[in-house]
């Protein structure tokens, strides 16, 4: 039994007046990318948005580009800036637009937030710049948009959520946020990416900038650097463990020698930037975080509704049946996970297709929920208007002597190419300008491997599906629970 829809974070995520992303920056971007236009049409581009204009005007004229007069033809402006500048403040202002009309952010003290967001994306660049990654601006901007989740949640469930919004930025906030809405700030934030039409692969940096670094060594090179960026803009090194930093760092080929570097050169040019944004931060060093508390989504009837309707199965044509018991062990049932998801991506034509009843996979469910969240924006990204995508658990299948519990994730997408079938778990390292078609699923395989599952795709005129076995609880003695149909 799935939560009343009122008290559905997903559901609220779906309906709270979220704002856009505005398309003056992606018109600047395919400008600058362009190679038969010129400063002159380029101002003539950011003359239609005034707001953007000013901002280039204002930054043009001031004392970092030792000009003391007031420049006002735009076109000059934007040629003392260069091309790298105007990016920079084409992304920045586009994000702080966007973010200041989430709602309730005016009633909150963001500059925690903006040192933070402004911090990664420095650091997030200079580390693309040293890794000769060839969009050092789509690391700009995932570092900036990194932390967009906390706000979506916020605007989403301001009385649950204020609480957290201010709290430290590490696992126990996630931890905090899953226990009590069922969804993390990084997950959020990875769903709004992708209802912003943005990059696959910058949705994924925002997916996974909590994950340990050790899971991230076949990922996108975005991916990597993000979570270093992270790491280095929003905790104190102190309270990370050394392995975890050391892996961070080698995910971006850099040592413990580079972490005083790197942020430092973020410290350096935060306050910079801040003022050519319009973003105070002034006292921000004065302010503490707290740690995450455990705040409950609904009421105590609420919870008692949710609780009760976990203990229920489905009815099968042989009536109803009690509940089977969780085995022993970490284990979770699968079921309840895929409804979660599915509700997550309801609005992008998510639904749910055969589900037997008490089939529990050994292991965590965390890295599970990764797998299907990453499938599901796989299939968005292929087919983004008119797509259907459909969650399954169709029963466990015995594979040399052990029990496996088989899920799907199919679409009724274009039938997939050859070469992309054959290159579809492979690990991206090139920093390619090349757009990607869909995010990058050698971390699902990573993650599909590390739980002892295995997955395949097959493609045809009918869709692509998605097939993965995962360990039954229990292994090789584990029995299917009633109502589950096994497969040899």
């Amino acid at each position: 039994m799935m939560h009343p829809p009122d008290f559905d974070i997903r559901n609220r995520l779906l309906v709270a007046p979220l704002p856009v992303m505005p398309q003056i920056l992606f018109k600047v971007i395919e400008h600058l990318q362009a190679d038969d236009q010129g400063m002159r049409e380029l101002a003539a581009l950011v003359g239609t948005d005034p707001g953007l204009t000013a901002r280039m005007l204002a930054v043009a004229n001031s004392p970092a580009y030792g000009r003391g007069g007031r420049e006002s033809d735009l076109e000059q402006a934007l040629a003392t800036l260069g091309t790298s500048m105007i990016l920079q403040l084409a992304i920045g202002a586009s994000v702080v637009r966007t973010l200041g009309r989430f709602p309730h952010a005016g009633s909150l003290d963001l500059r925690r937030f903006w040192q933070q967001s402004l911090s990664a994306a420095v650091i997030a660049r200079e580390l693309a710049r040293r890794m000769g990654y060839r969009q050092p601006e789509q690391a700009y901007l995932a570092g900036l948009l990194h932390n967009v989740g906390r706000l979506a949640l916020l605007a989403s469930a301001p009385q649950e959520y204020a609480a957290n919004f201010g709290a430290r930025d590490d696992e126990a906030l996630c931890a905090a946020e899953q226990g009590s809405m069922q969804i993390t700030h990084a997950e959020a934030g990875a769903w709004l990416i992708a209802r912003w039409d943005l990059d696959s692969a910058l949705a994924d940096a925002v997916l996974y900038h909590h994950e340990p670094s050790a899971s991230l060594r076949a990922s996108h090179t975005l991916v990597r650097m993000v979570r270093l960026a992270h790491l280095l803009a929003c905790h104190d090194l102190a309270c990370v463990p050394a392995s975890e930093l050391d892996d961070a760092l080698a995910l971006c080929a850099c040592t413990m020698a580079h972490v005083d570097e790197l942020r430092q050169a973020g410290a350096q040019q935060v306050g910079l930037l801040a003022t050519h944004l319009g973003i105070a931060l002034d006292g921000v060093a004065d302010l503490s975080e707290r740690p995450a508390a455990a705040v409950p989504f609904a009421d105590a009837s609420q919870r008692r509704l949710g609780a009760e309707g976990c203990g229920l199965t489905l009815v099968s044509a042989a009536g109803t049946q009690a509940a089977p018991a969780p085995p022993r062990g970490g284990a979770f049932d699968c079921v309840p996970l895929i409804e979660a998801v599915q509700r997550q991506f309801v609005a992008d034509g998510c639904a749910l297709g055969a589900l037997d009843p008490g089939l529990w996979i050994a292991g965590e469910a965390a890295p599970m929920r990764q797998v299907l969240v990453e499938l599901v924006m796989h299939a968005r990204v292929a087919q983004p208007h008119g797509a259907r995508i459909v969650l399954g658990a169709s029963g466990q299948v015995r594979r040399d002597g052990r029990l496996y519990v088989a899920l799907t994730v199919s679409d009724n997408g274009p039938c997939l190419a050859p070469d992309a079938i054959a290159s579809l778990f492979s690990a991206v390292r090139s920093s390619t300008s090349a757009p990607q078609q869909g995010p990058d699923l050698s971390h699902v395989h990573a993650l599909v491997r590390q739980m002892g599952g295995m997955i395949s795709c097959r493609s045809g005129r009918a869709g692509t599906s998605f097939e993965l076995l995962l360990p039954a609880a229990g292994g090789a003695s584990s029995m299917a629970a009633p109502g589950a149909r096994l497969m040899d």
